[in-house]
């Protein structure tokens, strides 16, 4: 019998085996967990989107929206605010999450007014929360399971051309409104550029956009320490979506106990030296205090996300190369799949939607300057807003307290600007 066919029959049955039995082992300690803990330090189980949205009391829907190329996303709409007339055109406002991230970074932050999701909404906005391919909340696709290499076969470039332009067109059509407004924070603003310059046709769909934290250019990240890194890309780029086809950073095999896990390890009644908040700080950067100690078990609850090695694999590359490029496969599949050497750069001059960029001063992430390069390259950017706490960092933007005095006014200032008030056709 071919020995081929016998490996290929092998792991066609065992893998499958292995892995279920693996998630079931997971659910059994994230259950000990849970339970246990629980009682002892005043632990909730962890709650989704909807969950966290209908406990402040707002109404929540969620929507499934199904790609060009097959993967099913998953948003969270916030329709109106606490006191709002509920027959009441709104203009749509979608707010996009950043990498290893969730719809739920919108909503988790407390008091409510530090949580841009209900902001926003409160502000008279119909908000949609994004999720993009790969994380927790849009795990699935129209042929292809998270056990197969090829559904983490993805990088920014696919979201930027698929997931961007299928979410503005769903919110579009289930509103009826012709624009849109577009809020984004870290690579999801990354994203938003890929779709834009790919597909210059939506810049007529968005009304204006606010980028927080862009990470567009990263020469400066990690005080651009990291950038030994990129020799390695190609590398990785063969072990992880050659050898491997393609992989999961964060497989969600493990984020299940993650978020079970992490809240107890990082309870200020456990981690009384506050290593957990000394990793955190280590790579974000010091925020002195705008995020306590006490919140990590919160944050903790819905942070990290699974997300693609590929994305990783991209953002490492972009150290190098110092430019906002597409994914290099490497010289010989580059003249395959691009006809050149080199991946090609995305072309900024095709973005027109007016732009606010908002930067944090002791953001190591997305970097002062990397963010003002991107502002010179934009043909319409509106203004740069530096947020006026010289310790504000990347994590800030979504789970400092007084966010919302700090950076989320200015954002519905930003919008309030460009407000959509044409009835919906």
């Amino acid at each position: 019998m071919n020995m081929t066919l016998i490996q290929n029959d092998v792991e066609a049955t065992l893998f499958p085996q292995v892995s279920t039995r693996l998630f079931e082992w997971s659910r059994r300690i994230s259950d000990f967990f849970t339970t246990r803990s629980s009682r002892f330090f005043g632990l909730k189980e962890p709650l989704n989107t909807t969950q966290l949205i209908e406990a402040q009391g707002y109404p929540s829907e969620t929507h499934q929206v199904t790609t060009e190329d097959g993967y099913i996303l998953e948003l969270h709409r916030i329709p109106h605010g606490l006191n709002s007339q509920r027959n009441v055109s709104r203009p749509p406002m979608i707010v996009f999450h950043g990498h290893w991230r969730t719809s739920a970074d919108w909503v988790i932050n407390q008091p409510k007014e530090d949580a841009l999701g209900f902001v926003l909404s409160d502000r008279g906005y119909d908000v949609w929360l994004a999720n993009e391919r790969g994380n927790g909340y849009s795990m699935r696709h129209i042929s292809l399971t998270p056990s197969d290499p090829k559904f983490w076969d993805f990088s920014i470039d696919e979201i930027g051309l698929y997931d961007v332009p299928a979410i503005i067109d769903y919110v579009l059509k289930q509103t009826g409104y012709k624009k849109l407004h577009y809020t984004a924070y870290s690579l999801g603003g990354a994203e938003l550029l890929v779709a834009l310059s790919k597909r210059p046709e939506y810049n007529e769909k968005v009304q204006n956009a606010v980028l927080l934290a862009p990470a567009v250019y990263l020469q400066n990240f990690v005080y651009g320490i990291l950038k030994f890194l990129s020799p390695v890309a190609p590398l990785l780029h063969q072990i992880f979506n050659v050898q491997l086809d393609g992989f999961s950073f964060y497989p969600p095999l493990f984020t299940n106990l993650y978020h079970r896990i992490l809240p107890v390890i990082c309870h200020p009644r456990v981690d009384i030296f506050g290593v957990c908040m000394l990793g955190f700080r280590t790579f974000y950067g010091n925020d002195m205090g705008l995020i306590p100690r006490t919140k990590l078990p919160l944050i903790t609850m819905v942070a990290p996300s699974s997300s693609s090695v590929k994305k990783g694999i991209w953002a490492i590359q972009q150290m190098g190369w110092g430019e906002f490029s597409q994914y290099d496969y490497g010289i010989s599949r580059n003249r395959e799949v691009y006809g050149c050497d080199k991946p090609p750069r995305y072309n900024l001059t095709n973005v027109h939607v007016p732009i606010l960029i908002i930067i944090g001063l002791n953001d190591i992430i997305s970097s002062p300057r990397d963010c003002r390069t991107l502002a010179k390259r934009l043909p319409n950017y509106v203004d740069v807003h530096y947020v006026n706490n010289l310790f504000f960092t990347h994590s800030s933007f979504t789970y400092a307290k007084g966010v919302g005095e700090l950076v989320y006014s200015r954002i519905v200032k930003a919008h309030d600007a460009f407000r959509l008030t044409r009835e919906p056709v």
